[in-house]
């Protein structure tokens, strides 16, 4: 009589393939990360800022977002912040015309640290904008996370007439 034997995904896994990477070396077994989602809250945006170009910075101390808010204008006064056991990340670009946006997507925690996507909206072909340069930003708050922060951009057109949307 034969029995059913259960064996986890994971285990499946590592009895195939080892869930070695591609490009590890013979013999070398990397297990794949993992990153799991991290809430987080929007601070403040605007579309000006006083920079000389753009910028994608973590800032963990008062003395730094007291600098770097003073760049910045917002479009509505931006909340208070309390950076106890907290961070801010704060992505701006630098636009030539007017029109763009900018919006936190994601923040995932991973061994290394937190990695943080963004959506840049461009306006498309169809739109008229002026050529008035900007600094679209967004700041956000989350829990303080060890480690390294990596910026992911992407890039939307977003359509101005009302049968493309």
């Amino acid at each position: 009589m034969l029995k059913a034997l259960r064996i986890s995904p994971a285990l499946l896994c590592l009895l195939l393939w080892g869930c070695a990477s591609p490009s590890s070396r013979e013999g070398e077994v990397i297990l794949f990360d993992t990153a799991l989602p991290v809430s987080f809250e929007v601070i403040g945006a605007g579309a000006t800022a006083a920079l000389d170009t753009s910028l994608e910075v973590a800032v963990r101390d008062v003395q730094a977002w007291d600098t770097l808010q003073r760049r910045l204008t917002f479009h509505r006064p931006a909340r208070a912040v309390d950076l106890d056991g907290a961070m801010l990340l704060v992505a701006a670009v630098e636009t030539a015309r007017s029109g763009h946006a900018l919006r936190f997507d994601t923040v995932e925690e991973d061994s290394a640290g937190v990695v943080a996507t963004y959506t840049v909206f461009t306006p498309g072909a169809d739109c008229f904008t002026d050529a008035t340069p900007q600094h679209p930003f967004q700041v956000v708050r989350l829990r303080s996370v060890p480690g390294v922060v990596r910026f992911v951009r992407q890039d939307e057109a977003l359509p101005c007439t009302a049968e493309r949307w």
